[in-house]
């Protein structure tokens, strides 16, 4: 009400407050409080008495206490209460009366015995590869030209989030055996404590008391072989809750890569296309992993960077990050990996059979310098903290553009460019010379220019290796 009376004398300033008071049918008192503060006043609550119910209140509470021990089939109603009231002490009360305190006071009394009827959620944590999930969904797929419907298996481990899916024609328990054998050997092992599971008819013969389950003696067999344990939720919707990880992955899955409806020759194709899908998940998180690490890596250094910073800046759990990184040297050594990718890429588009092995080397020494400022960042963290041997690593695109160098000098002694020489050498010296000059722009706040230094290598180290025809040319 205050918003709708502040947004007309907004709209029209010259409106007044009886138009207003009529508009919204209201006293003037009220819209003089709209317009001087968009908070209104708070409503006097008054306090009422109960003549009827309060003299019956300590009557229906002793009822209601009896209760707590009564056998749950044989505890009071609303209705049962009010015929007391009326049998034995002549009090005549309204059922809805009786029915709206019995619905207030029946949870406050409990809970003041020490049995709450109120439901308590307790959040779940998970040790890293000791628990998961599965769950066996319905899906649709075009199958063969024909809408067809197949059960795809899901597990999850509980802490990564990692997840292995697999489509099958039914929800057998041939299928459900399969699923945990496909899973187990996609994800190279078995948690270790247990795994998740509502009352499947795969694996649950009859559903007992609480938690208790008749399994079927194949499902007994087969995690006995296993080495796992089996966790049964609570039937229907009140155990939910206890394996809604599984549920969300299945439901993110099906949203993101089955829709629309996936049209298959058969269901190894599907499962192929599954396989490809989980691919791509792995590596766009992985991607989103290595950017995150690597600017946290050039701005805080690596031995100043934590794993749960890397998980917390790339929006992911830390379990995710260690299932695809299983340390942060695993994590550098991808940075690390992807670069050689990135240099392989540059080398194929600079080298070719046609071009004169010395260009080629000019150019290769270009691209490198032109390669190695754009990766500032991260040789500034290897030169500070020195993670190449600190790792113990071999320095992957060190070693890439070395060969690539090699093989151009031995294309150049066996055309007669060079003279004979032993090519590993001077590769050697070529790298240790760039390195230096390399590492030095690096460090610096600012990187002087170093266009020419690739000329300046090659006049070093190149010219007096030139055969005297080569000299001039």
């Amino acid at each position: 009400m205050f918003e709708a009376i502040r947004r007309d004398r907004r709209d029209d300033p010259d409106v007044s407050i009886r138009e207003l008071a009529v508009r919204h049918g209201v006293h003037r008192r009220t819209v003089r409080q709209a317009l001087a503060s968009a908070e209104p006043p708070p409503r006097k609550v008054p306090v009422r008495t109960a003549p009827v119910l309060d003299p019956v209140k300590p009557l229906i509470d002793a009822m209601l206490r009896q209760d707590l021990d009564a056998p749950r089939k044989q505890r009071h109603t609303a209705l049962r209460i009010r015929e007391r009231l009326l049998d034995e002490h002549q009090l005549v009360v309204a059922y809805s009366t009786v029915r709206d305190y019995v619905r207030e006071a029946r949870p406050r009394i409990a809970a003041e015995a020490g049995k709450p009827l109120a439901e308590v959620f307790v959040p779940q944590t998970h040790p890293a590869g000791a628990e998961a999930e599965v769950d066996f969904a319905d899906l649709w797929i075009v199958l063969a030209g024909v809408k067809t419907k197949v059960f795809m298996f899901t597990l999850r481990m509980s802490y990564s989030g990692k997840a292995v899916h697999r489509a099958y024609a039914t929800c057998s328990q041939e299928a459900f055996l399969d699923g945990h054998r496909y899973a187990f050997e996609q994800l190279g092992g078995i948690p270790t404590v247990h795994i998740r599971y509502d009352n499947l008819k795969a694996a649950v013969s009859r559903v007992l008391t609480g938690r208790t389950r008749v399994e079927s003696d194949r499902w007994v067999l087969f995690r006995s072989h296993y080495g796992f344990d089996a966790f049964y939720c609570q039937p229907g919707i009140g155990g939910a809750h206890e394996k809604g990880g599984v549920e969300g992955a299945v439901g993110w899955f099906r949203r993101n890569h089955l829709t629309p409806m996936p049209e298959v020759t058969d269901l190894d194709e599907l499962n192929a296309k599954i396989q490809e899908w989980e691919a791509a998940d792995d590596a766009r998180l992985a991607k989103e992993i290595l950017d995150a690490a690597l600017e946290l890596f050039v701005d805080q250094g690596f031995n100043g960077t934590s794993m749960q910073q890397i998980a917390d800046k790339a929006d992911f759990s830390v379990g995710k990050l260690y299932t695809l990184f299983p340390s942060k040297e695993d994590l550098f050594r991808s940075i690390q990996a992807r670069g050689v990718q990135e240099m392989v890429a540059i080398f194929e588009n600079v080298i070719d059979d046609d071009t004169p092995p010395l260009v080629a080397l000019l150019n290769v020494l270009k691209t490198g310098f032109d390669f190695a400022m754009s990766k500032r960042g991260i040789i500034r963290v290897e030169v500070a903290e020195r993670l190449g041997r600190a790792m113990n690593t071999d320095r992957p695109v060190r070693n890439l553009f070395m060969g690539r160098i090699r093989d151009l000098l031995d294309r150049a002694v066996a055309t007669g460019d060079l003279r004979p020489l032993d090519t590993h050498l001077l590769a050697t010296m070529l790298m240790g010379a760039g390195e230096s000059v390399v590492e030095e722009l690096a460090t610096r706040e600012s990187a002087d220019p170093y266009a020419d230094i690739p000329d300046h290598i090659m006049e070093l180290m190149i010219l007096p290796h030139l055969n005297r025809g080569e000299v001039s040319r």
